[in-house]
């Protein structure tokens, strides 16, 4: 009985693994998620949005 429910949690722990080997992989998602999180940044052209973040570094 319990074997069943090993399995049942193993497949969960699988699925989830594997969901995040396709969501998480240094050499191809890596980059993508830096870029949506760096483009919207760069295109920003109020200097008084961009001085807030030195705030952050003090």
């Amino acid at each position: 009985m319990n074997y069943n429910h090993e399995a049942f949690n193993n497949s969960l722990n699988t699925d989830h693994i594997s969901t995040y080997n396709r969501l998480w992989s240094k050499t191809r998602t890596v980059p993508a998620w830096l870029l949506i999180i760096v483009v919207p940044l760069i295109s920003i052209k109020s200097p008084t949005f961009l001085s807030k973040f030195n705030a952050l570094g003090e």
